[in-house]
């Protein structure tokens, strides 16, 4: 897969700055994350937790 090349911003590099990039980035992730969470369910829990966690903070 071809992409651009991604532009990122802000002081943790969270946010993608060149909309051309989102979806294919989207799909690499997605693609990653499925894979990780398949091999280890333990990851899951933890950032399961941790986006709840979020949520309900957030109010």
């Amino acid at each position: 897969m071809l992409i651009p090349r991604p532009v990122w911003l802000g002081p943790v590099k969270g946010v993608l700055a060149n909309e051309e990039c989102e979806f294919e980035v989207s799909e690499l992730v997605q693609t990653w994350l499925s894979k990780r969470f398949e091999e280890s369910s333990e990851v899951a829990i933890v950032v399961l937790d941790f986006v709840i966690g979020r949520y309900i903070a957030r109010g």
